[in-house]
């Protein structure tokens, strides 16, 4: 008898370590040898055999099980999931959902937690389902600080701590917040001297400056040369000092830190 991780998320942009976790805490907690661990990128509403999930189905023997974070991961369509379920019971495949603590297997199908998903309960299955999917994203931040020192927010913020009294002095007199602050700026700082395009307006301003143009002049440059200002805006005479000034501040700036 194999064991059988299924993961899934709706698009590659997302990540499912989050379900990762908590499955792993399950397999862990009850000492369970995993075969195969199979991670899908698509939509709940594809059909299940357009899916990896119809082949791992196919593949398993009576007495496997297939192990998911959620019952959704499963499907979001009522017609398929309850298909695929009676497909396992037919196969005797074991089918376990750790965030509903649910198991559906040929004697024992666990009716009503299935009608509460797909009836007149889904509504508080939903919201069960939200607050473990938080929990699972929290401790997946967590384990990042506690192994990294910090993670990237969705915004590409730098964050160093959860929760907690960020008014606390943490290192050098500073507080957390003004940590991550500082931090989030030192990055937005090396994303504009790192610039490519930025790097190369910068010294087709200096290389202007240089033969005696003005500002109108390079600003008409700049605009016919394709380049764009940090804003993504074209070219204005009253831009030029500014960003010189700008671009070399940060320069020093990153030099020192």
């Amino acid at each position: 008898m194999k064991t059988y991780i299924y993961l899934r998320v709706s698009t590659s942009n997302q990540d499912n370590e989050n379900q990762n976790i908590a499955v792993q805490r399950y397999i862990e907690s009850n000492d369970i040898e995993v075969s195969d661990t199979i991670r899908d990128s698509a939509s709940g509403t594809v059909p299940i055999r357009k899916r990896s999930l119809g082949a791992l189905i196919d593949k398993c023997m009576r007495g496997d099980t297939i192990i998911v974070s959620e019952l959704s991961r499963f499907s979001r369509n009522q017609r398929e999931f309850m298909n695929m379920v009676w497909d396992c019971q037919e196969k005797g495949v074991v089918l376990y959902c750790v965030g509903e603590n649910l198991t559906i297997d040929e004697n024992n199908t666990e009716t009503a937690g299935l009608l509460s998903y797909l009836g007149s309960g889904k509504a508080e299955s939903e919201l069960v389902t939200k607050s473990f999917r938080i929990k699972n994203s929290l401790d997946y931040r967590k384990e990042l600080i506690a192994k990294n020192g910090q993670f990237i927010s969705k915004k590409g913020n730098i964050i160093v701590k959860l929760g907690g009294d960020f008014n606390a002095v943490k290192k050098d007199g500073k507080t957390v917040r003004e940590l991550g602050v500082e931090a989030s700026a030192k990055k937005r700082r090396e994303a504009v001297v790192n610039s490519l395009e930025l790097k190369k307006s910068y010294a087709l301003i200096i290389r202007c400056k240089q033969d005696g143009d003005n500002n109108r002049t390079i600003a008409a440059t700049l605009n016919n040369a394709g380049f764009k200002t940090v804003r993504g805006f074209d070219w204005l005479p009253s831009s030029i000092s500014q960003f010189i000034k700008r671009y070399e501040q940060l320069e020093r700036t990153n030099r020192l830190v």
